[in-house]
């Protein structure tokens, strides 16, 4: 009987089982059967969202349209407005040969002109209303909670970046705010200079940045609907655009690492490893600012164009309103110094320093913009000169190059520099100069670049300690050539790309020296350029078209502001990344001054000793310009990039506070004028700061 009644037991045990594990199976079964429900629905209306999409492309995305039809409109409109090209048969081709590329143009959208943050809380509503929450935020979630938790994590997240996002600005403008005037040791030099007692407390200093709060309806939205490019080549006349010399055409067909001994071997070898310094320097081409180049000043002319530039010059400025643009985001430095992950991943101070250009009056209605060389001798000299010799040395063979700036040949013919030309929105005429191109039936053309060895750089007042330096190897904290690719995302390749899309060039020929020898030689494509610097090809394009609508509405505002007669405007400018301005100073010039350079001298070491031994008589006036970018409706305070289906708004507000303090202008010019230590990693005021 025992033995009986524990065999029941166990087969009544064994059924239970059986029932749960049946139980439990079909539980899953109903939980997968909905599980793929709800997927095959989300799915669904996936696709219905995508055709929507698809459908509304033409009204969501940044538009490249052929040029035939635009830009021939655009020049009838302009023959319409007192625009006569004949004026322009003798000294640029006629507009028929002129080469033109596609007009990149922002589309005109349905919420353009309404409110854009409705449009988006509309669209994030009908998703709600679907059962649907796309949340993009950089790593997949897995969804397989209920749509209402899925909200509320959005919430969330949207909450705890606000909120991180606040402290990080308070946090910048309370370090900001420590920063006093006698901080600074510039600063105590001229308070000693002008007998000016640190213990007088009853003296208030002004800060360098005001507290003014922009409201947001005294904000203007920024036009954005006429934004076009048309591209004068001047492709007729491509041919005396110089070559490089025989062993070095092949870098351009096949871009790579060529060190200099790979051309050993070759019997130009010692002529492309010594840099000729014995060649007169007098001898190379004068470089012509915007101001003095008769030909740019006919051809903005006759176009009606209000400002004439060279990318030289307007790379600067572009640079600024590019860091506003895309939230300070940082170059990208994918499989480059991934051993060393501890070295800075953000652009060098060189390139976030403040900066100065000279806005000269050429005519009744027409600016031209010229670097401002300063008042001091160009401390970077031997790396100026250098490059400049090395690119005549690589487009010469040896006996040419010694004809023609050693010997001093009167034979010899000289050699003529070619231009692209560039008109942008119907405002600005761009200059471009060409180095070099290949040799082809259909030639491209590239920039010629000298890059000194990050040594001479990092410390230029002691490089005669480094002119031994040798770059010979691939990779490597120092002497590699991934420590110069390293330094060049870091502290070139935000100018170059914007010199690049200007010349619409197709890449950058860099030879890397110490100043006696070529270390050897880099083909860099102008795309790998714009995805380090940009990230898409898109944010490249926009960065040139709105940065340069930015540009003009800003000089603008200032002559408007002015109202008085000048000759020119000095206007130094940089951007603020926790206050989303641009900082201006502006001195007034009113008489045709020559910007003469003063060698440096024991009792001259920087802008306060010039200025208080020779008082500055112009006035000086001090903007703010706030810019509020909104990518798809909504503003965003963090770095980011544009991509092809985003849609950008722009909100701004230009605002006097009167005339500058003489303190907070010197210590302006000096960072702006600042060689020394330029690329370490010290403490500036505004912007450029470290803990930026």
């Amino acid at each position: 009987m025992g033995t009986c009644g524990a065999k029941k037991t166990n087969e009544t045990k064994t059924m239970k089982k059986m029932r749960e594990q049946d139980i439990n199976n079909t539980g899953n079964d109903v939980k997968t059967n909905n599980e793929q429900n709800i997927i095959t629905k989300r799915n669904e209306q996936d696709g219905d969202i995508q055709k929507q999409q698809q459908q509304e492309q033409v009204k969501t995305e940044i538009q490249y349209k052929p040029v035939e039809d635009q830009a021939s409109q655009t020049i009838q409109d302009k023959s319409q407005k007192q625009t006569d090209y004949h004026k322009l048969s003798e000294i640029m081709p006629k507009p028929e040969i002129f080469t033109t590329t596609p007009i990149i143009q922002l589309s005109k959208k349905k919420f353009q002109d309404d409110d854009p943050a409705k449009h988006h809380l509309e669209c994030i509503k009908n998703q709600n209303d679907r059962g649907l929450s796309n949340i993009n935020i950089g790593l997949p979630l897995k969804l397989k909670v209920h749509i209402n938790n899925i909200n509320k994590i959005n919430d969330k997240i949207q909450i705890f970046f606000f909120i991180l996002s606040k402290r990080c600005i308070q946090k910048k403008k309370s370090k900001y705010q420590k920063r006093g005037f006698y901080e600074d040791v510039h600063s105590k030099r001229l308070a000693s200079a002008l007998n000016i007692d640190d213990n007088q407390s009853e003296i208030s200093y002004p800060t360098s940045q005001s507290n003014f709060f922009f409201r947001e309806s005294n904000l203007q939205k920024l036009d954005l609907s006429d934004l076009y490019r048309i591209d004068f080549d001047n492709s007729d006349k491509i041919s005396i655009v110089p070559t490089l010399i025989e062993p070095l055409e092949n870098i351009v067909k096949n871009p790579g690492i060529y060190p200099i001994s790979e051309f050993k071997n070759h019997h130009n070898y010692n002529y492309l490893k010594q840099i000729q310094r014995d060649a007169q320097m007098n001898k190379f081409d004068v470089y012509i600012p915007p101001s003095k180049d008769v030909t740019l000043q006919q051809f903005a002319k006759a176009l009606n164009l209000r400002y004439c530039v060279s990318t030289s010059t307007f790379s600067n400025v572009l640079s600024q309103i590019f860091y506003l643009l895309s939230g300070f985001h940082g170059p990208d430095f994918s499989g480059v110094f991934e051993q060393f992950p501890d070295e800075p991943r953000k652009f060098m101070i060189s390139q976030r320093k403040p900066t100065s250009a000279l806005l000269h009056r050429v005519d009744e209605n027409m600016y031209a913009l010229d670097g401002d060389p300063g008042i001091f001798e160009e401390e970077l000299i031997e790396l100026l000169m250098t490059g400049k010799i090395v690119e005549r040395q690589l487009t010469q063979d040896k006996e040419e190059f010694e004809n023609r700036y050693i010997k001093l040949d009167p034979n010899m013919p000289l050699v003529d520099d070619f231009h692209r030309f560039m008109e942008l929105n119907n405002e600005m005429c761009l200059r471009s100069q060409i180095d070099c191109r290949n040799r082809s039936d259909n030639p491209i053309v590239f920039e010629i670049k000298a890059r000194g060895a990050c040594p001479i750089r990092y410390d230029y007042p002691n490089y005669r300690d480094y002119l031994d330096y040798e770059v010979n190897q691939y990779k490597g904290l120092f002497q590699s050539f991934e420590r110069e690719y390293y330094d060049l995302i870091r502290g070139a390749f935000l100018k170059w790309a914007i010199q690049l899309k200007i010349g619409r060039m197709d890449g950058a020929f860099v030879a890397y020296h110490n100043l006696l020898e070529i270390q050897g030689f880099e083909y860099i494509k102008s795309s790998e350029i714009y995805k380090r610097v940009f990230g898409t090809e898109e944010f490249s394009d926009l960065s040139l078209l709105v940065g340069s609508r930015i540009a003009t509405k800003m000089f603008d505002e200032i002559i408007a502001d002015i109202n008085e007669d000048f000759e020119t405007l000095k206007i130094g400018l940089y951007s603020q990344s926790f206050t989303k301005k641009l900082i201006l100073f502006v001195e007034i010039i009113k008489d045709k001054t020559e910007f003469q350079k003063v060698f440096k001298q024991e009792n001259l070491k920087d802008e306060y000793d010039y200025y208080t031994k020779h008082p500055l008589k112009n006035k000086v006036l001090k903007y703010e310009f706030l810019l509020k970018p909104e990518i798809n409706g909504i503003e965003y305070c963090y770095p980011t990039i544009f991509r092809k289906n985003d849609l950008i708004s722009i909100k701004y507000k230009l605002r006097s506070l009167g005339q500058a303090d003489f303190g907070d202008y010197m210590n302006f010019l000096h960072d702006c004028y600042k060689h020394e230590e330029i690329n370490i990693e010290i403490n500036y005021s505004g912007a450029w700061q470290k803990s930026m």
